[in-house]
């Protein structure tokens, strides 16, 4: 479960103030303009009484409203990350500080931004951002909007709009405050085939054979140092004596190292990205360690273990293509007896993976998910 990060109310720069025109003010305004021609015409002071009841009435509404916005703030918590195809929850909090009036009838929706300053990218992942808060407290009220993004990538939140049309129903008066914000969206893990779970459940004819790394606590080899290697597994003597760095290897299992290497081909990557997805979170949970190569075999996102590998591994996965320059730019290396699972849109291979190449590949849709 995702922590989540919220921007304080006192943050929230209020960047526009202004009235809308809205249908029932529409239809109002026409009936105003009638009763003003028929009393012109006709000179009926009854007339003439009720458009001036008629003007009164809308210039009451439109000054209400906007007093009742006067003081109002807002603040945003959004979770750090979401998963598409799932409900993500915006939690909104707003408080006034207006003593006179009300802040009543309140309606929330985030808005998509034109100009380049305050565009968001919301829309090309869910229809609309929109909640109903009845009544805003001096205290910070709390009131949920439930959207769900409809495929991976970064959705950003720039300017929320607050509007009502207190007191009649006849003005709409908004105030749109500057909130900037972000959430990762992650792929929809997808199921993986039974050559993914025949190899995480121990059937590889390769993990008694493979060599052992660097990662355990007994003495291997001596190898050369490489980007990402701990400053703790440096040897020092033999680095002075060879005038290179040089790290010790220590001996552990290495069926436990495991890379995903995504291979697009002519067809959608989207549903390899989600198969990537399962399959990191099912050798996670099985106690290997993922780490994620790109389509030309450069590290995406290095080898780490830990509770967090599979986070890691689906943030990277959620900016593929995204960001150019991120791709094959992290420090890591990979060993000579680390098992590669190869994910294409090519047949699925029987059998369990193999240290390297070839390893398996896997297709978008196997067998095991066709419905």
């Amino acid at each position: 479960m995702v922590a989540p990060a919220s921007i304080p109310a006192s943050r929230a720069k209020v960047v526009a103030r202004r009235y809308h025109m809205h249908f029932p003010g529409v239809v109002y305004l026409f009936i105003t303009v009638v009763l003003l021609l028929g009393a012109i015409r006709s000179q009926n002071n009854l007339l003439f009484w009720l458009f001036g009841l008629a003007v009164g009435g809308l210039i009451v509404s439109g000054v209400l409203s906007a007093a009742s916005l006067m003081g109002l703030s807002i603040s945003r918590l959004a979770p750090d990350g979401g998963v598409a195809g799932q409900p993500l929850r915006l939690i909104y909090r707003l408080s006034t500080r207006n003593w006179v009036l009300p802040a009543m009838g309140l309606t929330i929706e985030e808005l998509a931004g034109r100009s380049a300053r305050h565009a968001a990218t919301w829309p090309e992942f869910t229809p609309t951002i929109t909640t109903f808060l009845a009544r805003a407290a001096r205290a910070p009220t709390p009131v949920v909007a439930t959207c769900t993004p409809s495929h991976r990538g970064l959705l950003t939140l720039r300017l929320v709009r607050v509007w009502t049309t207190f007191p009649f129903g006849l003005a709409k008066k908004s105030v749109t405050f500057l909130l900037p914000g972000q959430v990762l969206i992650r792929p929809a893990p997808a199921a993986v085939p039974a050559t993914l779970m025949a190899f995480s459940a121990g059937r590889s004819q390769s993990r008694h054979t493979l060599r052992r790394d660097r990662t355990g606590e007994e003495f291997f080899a001596i190898r050369d140092h490489h980007p990402g290697d701990s400053i703790r597994t440096i040897a020092w003597r033999p680095t002075a004596r060879l005038d290179r760095l040089v790290v010790r290897d220590a001996a552990r299992t290495p069926e436990r190292r495991v890379w995903l290497k995504v291979q697009p081909g002519a067809g959608d990557i989207e549903p390899l990205l989600s198969l990537a997805a399962g399959a990191a979170i099912s050798l996670t949970r099985d106690g290997y360690s993922v780490g994620l190569l790109d389509a030309q075999g450069s590290i995406a996102e290095p080898i780490s273990g830990g509770p967090s590998s599979d986070a890691a591994l689906l943030d990277a996965l959620a900016l593929w293509g995204s960001d150019p320059g991120r791709q094959g730019s992290r420090p890591g290396h990979m060993h000579a007896a680390d098992s590669l699972l190869v994910i294409s849109h090519g047949d699925a291979q029987r059998g369990g993976l193999t240290p390297l190449t070839p390893g398996v590949a896997m297709p978008a849709r196997s067998e095991e998910q066709a419905p």
